[in-house]
């Protein structure tokens, strides 16, 4: 007489990912069928997706579940488990902390989520809620009152994307399909029409801009996405340019430079430094080989390697007087232009 013994040889990690999952398919079964399953059933169900507990176990889950989420109970009537009229579901395995972790992800980068990962982390983000409330660790439930990001400047409001065209936008970024698209230009009055192939989103000081391509323009160029009112899907694959990189060359080729305009290849930049400011640059520096040298008690040299343009400049102005373009000479003539621009403006 022979006989057979199952051995379990999944390592321990691996059988708790197991019953983890099981206790999550057995959740969604009892909350899907509205006239109730019988133990045997969920078994049967359970065994069809390649899981195979013994029905003691099936019955102990179920009880346990029960006990723990109060969302289904067993009918003894009918002898079967119901779903409780009302009830939400929950995530199992859903810790405070993994709870903490989907609430910032929906607050702080809800913008940058394709819609159909957005709605799977808003679904999470309310769980985690009711698991943040429901523990005992308040110190967890007060994080998000400490945290704060915040923009360079006075904070402004950002300009409004509706939500039916965020959806859109980024579905058809996420799916690379094209869409047509009615567009409102800066000081334009009239919207224009145009189809085109979402290549990448590029969010900049509280703007998000859409790299696109299209029939007509068949190159990459930039679209504000809250300048578009309308969008329709075409369910057609993008049109990738023939010069088309990437995002990262794009943002290289100096694209997104404000305000737009020439930028030479990166060539040494000496800047002179008020020893209150300098601390800055040696804390985010431009590089890792930038140099600082002791010049006196009063300023410290900086040497380093940038691209010129007028986006640097502008952000050298910022400084003030606590920074001295040194060289190359066509940077320093610049500020000098810009200088004297402003104080003529000022001249009373």
């Amino acid at each position: 007489m022979s006989t057979n013994i199952k051995t379990n040889k999944i390592p321990r990690k691996a059988y708790a990912t197991d019953v983890i999952r099981r206790r999550s398919k057995i959740l969604d079964l009892v909350s899907g069928a509205t006239e109730g399953l019988t133990t045997k059933e969920i078994l049967a169900k359970l065994v069809s997706e390649n899981d195979d507990p013994s029905l003691r176990t099936v019955q102990r889950t179920l009880v346990e579940l029960s006990d723990e989420f109060r969302t289904f109970e067993f009918d003894r009537a009918v002898k079967k488990w119901k779903w409780i009229s009302g009830a939400k579901p929950k995530i199992v395995g859903l810790n405070l902390n993994i709870a903490l972790t989907f609430k910032f992800i929906s607050a702080y980068l809800s913008n940058y989520l394709p819609a159909s990962v957005l709605e799977s982390v808003r679904s999470i983000s309310d769980a985690a809620d009711q698991i943040l409330i429901a523990g005992k660790d308040k110190n967890l439930l007060k994080w998000e009152t400490k945290i704060r990001i915040l923009n360079k400047g006075p904070q402004r409001l950002p300009p409004m994307v509706s939500g039916h065209i965020h959806h859109l936008i980024y579905d058809a970024l996420f799916k690379e399909e094209q869409v047509r698209i009615s567009y409102l230009s800066s000081g334009a009055s009239q919207l224009k029409t145009s189809e085109i192939s979402p290549l990448g989103l590029v969010f900049k000081d509280g703007f998000t801009y859409l790299i696109v391509s299209s029939t007509k323009k068949k190159f990459p160029y930039t679209l504000a996405l809250h300048r578009i009112k309308d969008v329709e899907r075409l369910y057609v694959n993008i049109i990738f340019p023939d010069n088309w990189k990437g995002v990262d060359q794009y943002i290289a080729d100096g694209n997104f430079d404000f305000p737009p305009g020439p930028r030479t290849e990166e060539e040494s930049v000496v800047l002179r430094i008020r020893r209150k400011t300098f601390q800055r640059f040696i804390e985010m520096p431009f590089s890792a080989g930038q140099v600082l040298v002791e010049e006196n008690a009063d300023f410290v040299t900086l040497c380093t390697h940038l691209s010129i343009s007028e986006e640097l400049v502008r952000w050298l102005l910022q400084f003030a007087s606590d920074v001295e373009i040194m060289a190359p000479p066509v940077l320093r003539q610049m500020m000098v232009d810009r200088v004297g621009e402003i104080s003529k403006m000022y001249q009373s």
